[in-house]
């Protein structure tokens, strides 16, 4: 039996095109023969249809090229095999104070001297620093009761 394994949903930045990946099996191997399209729809109907393009070892490629679509549904289907997913689509707007709030709670840091420092996705570029201080707003290492931000 071939199946298609899509993601239920994907989530894409608003004014950005997008590759949908797939992947088609049968009895668990890679089907590497597959010819598929895909078609993003919204309220109104059909946006775009893309082609499959296969990657490698059962793994295919849709390129979309619309940028406006914030809610949709992209339809999966076999041309020479009788299958289909469904995947929603949400675009998103990330804004800057977005994408600085993930990089301070997810990103690499250190603390020295006296002073914590969040670096960037780099691992290697300071992105921002904060004084550290104590209970009696001392520059502290340890104990650390305060932080300010440095411009």
């Amino acid at each position: 039996m071939v199946t298609i394994h899509a993601p239920k949903s994907i989530t894409i930045s608003s004014g950005v095109e997008f590759t949908l990946f797939v992947a088609v099996t049968s009895n668990s191997s890679p089907v590497t023969d597959a010819e598929m399209e895909a078609t993003l729809y919204n309220k109104n109907g059909v946006v775009e249809t893309s082609t499959s393009k296969h990657v490698t070892n059962g793994i295919y490629a849709f390129d979309f090229i619309d940028k406006e679509t914030a809610y949709g549904m992209i339809h999966v289907a076999g041309i020479n095999y009788d299958i289909h997913a469904y995947v929603h689509l949400t675009r998103v707007d990330k804004s800057p104070d977005i994408i600085l709030t993930r990089k301070i709670l997810s990103n690499n840091w250190e603390i020295k001297n006296n002073q914590l420092i969040i670096y960037d996705d780099d691992g290697v570029t300071e992105l921002v620093k904060f004084d550290l201080y104590d209970r009696l707003g001392n520059p502290a290492e340890i104990n650390i009761f305060k932080r300010v931000r440095r411009d």
